[in-house]
């Protein structure tokens, strides 16, 4: 699997689910990541930072099961919303948008993955 620069370690539920995943468990897995995102969206609502960090864990297991086009998509959705302003918050946007960027340069949009990445300029 493709190593992705500048993502946090896994959280422990993406651990989880990608151990699932290694075990050849790839629904049970998904479904674990996917109660973590459902939860914090109940729990933190929409637009919220736990809500985004969560589903940066979708795309980063998506990312690995191979499931590009979602794992974009779902990047794109974590890396949403104004800039943060605590710098936590700050570099989890970065590593979201580097995901973000990743994804669609293996998708081979190569123009989109570059805008995606200058995006990240600001943050170094």
């Amino acid at each position: 699997p493709m190593t992705l620069v500048g993502q946090p370690p896994p959280s422990p539920v993406l651990k989880q689910g990608l151990d699932l995943l290694a075990r050849g468990k790839d629904d049970e897995g998904e479904q674990v990541v996917k109660k973590a995102a459902q939860h914090a969206k109940g729990r933190h609502g929409s637009g919220s930072h736990p809500l985004a960090l969560a589903y940066a864990d979708l795309a980063r297991f998506h990312l690995r099961q191979g499931r590009l086009e979602r794992a974009a998509n779902e990047f794109e959705h974590a890396a949403k919303g104004p800039l943060p302003a605590e710098e936590q918050e700050r570099k989890d946007r970065l590593a979201m948008l580097l995901g973000y960027g990743a994804a669609l340069g293996r998708l081979g949009q190569l123009e989109a993955a570059e805008r995606v990445l200058r995006r990240c300029v600001p943050f170094a």
